[in-house]
């Protein structure tokens, strides 16, 4: 989910449907202008493109897969699994963006047609909410191109 261009719009702010706001220091500020969306990606201009990128490796220690996320906005996560349990793998830790600490949790399953499907979620008021929802596909990966 992209929410400089879904929920935190330069106009037409949607605050009730934000997963972050419980965290949302504009929220806490009492929505004052300018807005936050002025300038955020999807939104404003001069903006560079958002990327992000995956990392994982086993942790023979502790006996755990290690997933590591990074992206160009200065973001990251961490998180740890035990394994796949059937045709899902599910990862647990903690992510930064910018000033913002959350859980997060990344399933991964497997489907029957070569796919993978990814939920992300992080934890807003004690409650796990949806963040984004992909399919993903196989590809050639950073080396084929």
């Amino acid at each position: 989910m992209e929410l400089g261009a879904t929920v935190c719009r330069r106009r037409a702010p949607d605050c009730g449907a934000c997963p972050v706001r419980a965290a949302c220091a504009w929220a806490a500020g009492g929505l004052a202008r300018p807005d936050p969306a002025d300038g955020s990606a999807g939104v404003g201009t001069g903006q560079p493109p958002f990327e992000g990128m995956f990392h994982m490796a086993w942790d023979p220690a502790a006996k755990q897969y290690l997933m590591l996320w990074v992206d160009s906005m200065g973001g990251w996560s961490q998180t740890r699994s035990s394994g796949w349990e059937g045709e899902k793998i599910v990862f647990t830790g903690d992510s930064q963006m910018g000033t913002m600490k959350m859980r997060v949790r990344d399933t991964f399953a497997k489907k029957a047609n070569g796919t993978m499907t990814h939920l992300g979620e992080g934890e807003v008021g004690g409650q796990w909410t949806k963040m984004m929802e992909e399919t993903c596909r196989k590809g050639g990966g950073a080396a084929a191109r």
